[in-house]
């Protein structure tokens, strides 16, 4: 029984295409670019739109135009599922539009930054031709992360800052970087193929990003790496031989252990009141105000019948919704126009019933895809098992904020339906011959 790591999937031998002892050099500058998003920004003092990655992503998109590979089933009805959301939601804003209900500026705004991400989703899937790329991909993207937290420190001052956002305009999505880092990190040390050694290094690694996520003060981030982390240990232990478990449990009390560690040191950090309080059961329970949002988000659903208010548009009505609401518990709520800071109630107010049924549609696809065991695979092969875990963890965090717009979940969903997609491919050419 093979009770390592399955073998990188690729097409059979007679139909495979030609393999790369690495990504394309174009791929790697890209993924690495992506921690920096706001560099030129904060070392510089450049303010522009024209992120590091944005400006690779042009020639990401014409390699990815020059492949070969095929959108598959699976990958075809995922893609045609986000096309039929975002249509929808620009449909309902011109239907809103023809009653003098809308507000364009934020509707153009999302959809820039959503057609960027699924640039990078169509690219992902037409570049990634074995499920090999995919772990370099996230190789280095990890150790791009751990780069920019160095950068960052040494370059900025960091007295009198509230949280910890990196490179990053928003902390919680510094948070979803880290969490994708340490489950990567993690997911490494318990290879039954890694040497003691290498396994120390990958946990060494994950100890000062989880300090960093701690100190980020994002709660949907730490929920979203214990859930990425929980599944890793149940699929990984899970599928390994008795004898191994015993150090693969050992691995995992050290990463949770090392959670528990990073929020005692903060005790002792000068910011470390304002930090904890974010995690205070006081806190908790008044849900940081998104609890009143979502609420105001439900009394807009129902005066829109469940249709959906369109793209964006949420945004522009919250003061009116908002202020509907006969006890608000934060102040901030009152004074900025914000966004359901949630991924589902987004989905839900601004695209209806009808996208949050595609969404769930799509949801369900990726996960059968990523769990569903193919004849040539002996035993669960740590990748899948890995994009399960990132998959998850995007999902828990999406509770809490919106990301239709992060350049970061849509590297996760195209990584996840990149690897569908070479599963299909490959064993639809497996039964060919």
């Amino acid at each position: 029984m093979n009770t390592g790591y399955a073998k990188s999937i690729t097409a059979p031998q007679a139909a495979r295409p030609i393999r790369r002892k690495f990504l394309p050099w174009i791929v790697v500058l890209f993924i690495a670019s992506l921690p920096f998003e706001q560099i030129l920004g904060m070392l510089v003092g450049i303010t522009t739109e024209l992120k590091p990655y944005r400006a690779l992503l042009p020639l990401v998109v014409l390699l990815a135009l020059v492949q070969n590979n095929k959108f598959l089933q699976s990958a075809r009805q995922i893609s045609f599922g986000f096309i039929i959301i975002f249509s929808y939601g620009l449909l309902l804003v011109a239907a809103w539009g023809a009653v003098g209900q809308v507000s364009l500026p934020h509707t153009q705004r999302t959809l820039l930054l959503v057609s960027i991400g699924g640039a990078i989703f169509f690219s992902l899937i037409k570049i990634i031709k074995t499920s090999d790329s995919i772990d370099k991909l996230f190789l280095i993207f990890s150790f791009s992360v751990f780069a920019s937290i160095i950068i960052w420190k040494l370059g900025l001052n960091l007295s009198g800052l509230y949280r910890f956002t990196g490179f990053f305009r928003n902390p919680n999505h510094f948070a979803y970087a880290l969490s994708i880092a340490i489950i990567y990190f993690a997911s490494r040390s318990l290879r039954d193929n890694e040497t003691t050694k290498f396994r120390v290094m990958w946990i060494t690694l994950s100890l000062p990003l989880l300090y960093f996520l701690v100190v980020s003060g994002s709660r949907g981030g730490l929920l979203g790496l214990a859930a990425g982390l929980f599944l890793v240990g149940v699929r990984v232990i899970g599928s390994r031989s008795k004898g191994k478990q015993g150090k693969k449990i050992f691995l995992l009390a050290m990463v949770f252990g090392a959670a528990l560690a990073g929020a005692s040191i903060m005790q002792e950090l000068n910011f470390s009141e304002r930090i904890m309080h974010r995690f205070s059961s006081e806190v908790a329970m008044q849900g940081s105000g998104r609890l009143d949002i979502w609420t105001a988000g439900l009394n807009a659903s129902f005066d829109y019948y469940f249709i959906g208010m369109g793209m964006e548009q949420y945004i522009s009505n919250h003061a009116y919704y908002i202020n509907q609401l006969a006890f608000v518990k934060s102040d901030t709520l009152l004074k900025f126009d914000l966004s359901q800071h949630s991924e589902f109630m987004t989905l839900f107010v601004e695209y209806g019933l009808f996208g949050f049924a595609i969404f769930l549609f799509i949801v369900r696809k990726i996960w059968v895809g990523l769990t569903r065991k193919s004849p040539f695979q002996k035993s669960t092969s740590d990748i899948p098992v890995f994009l399960q875990a990132l998959f998850v963890s995007g999902l828990v965090q999406a509770l809490f904020q919106t990301m239709n717009f992060f350049p970061l979940h849509w590297l996760i969903l195209g990584a996840c339906v990149a690897y569908i997609n070479v599963s299909e491919t490959w064993l639809q050419q497996y039964r060919a011959n």
